[in-house]
């Protein structure tokens, strides 16, 4: 029985695509015909969450360090995108000052490749 490896494919920035376990001699035929060009080796199980493989080289994808403090996002990073009841904002780096058109739970995203992305749970009373 021959042993199975894990691969990955990935696209121009890193992004792991697709899985697969499979035979080293399979590999290029089962990347091939699910449509990769671009994959490689993985030395363990690999979640596109957590990892990335920029150039082919797998490795962890940064953490960002915002944190929630009542409704203000902290250490929000230039360049992310936050997301607030499915509206999509800029951010420049400052703090974002959180506002809800509506009371409840919402579910904030902040997005920013390659890092990995963050959500927060925000209860907005009436």
């Amino acid at each position: 029985m021959t042993d199975m490896a894990k691969f990955a494919a990935y696209d121009a920035a890193g992004r792991i695509l697709f899985v697969v376990s499979c035979s080293d001699d399979m590999a290029e035929l089962n990347m091939r015909i699910n449509g990769f060009t671009q994959f490689a080796k993985a030395p363990l199980q690999v979640r596109s969450d957590e990892y990335y493989m920029p150039e082919g080289i797998l490795k962890q994808r940064p953490k960002m360090a915002t944190e929630l403090n009542g409704n203000t996002l902290a250490g929000v990073l230039a360049g992310a995108t936050v997301t607030i009841e499915g509206h999509d904002y800029a951010a420049d780096g400052t703090d974002v000052e959180l506002e809800f058109t509506s009371a409840g739970e919402h579910l904030v995203k902040v997005i920013l490749w390659p890092y990995q992305d963050q959500e927060f749970k925000v209860e907005n009373p009436a």
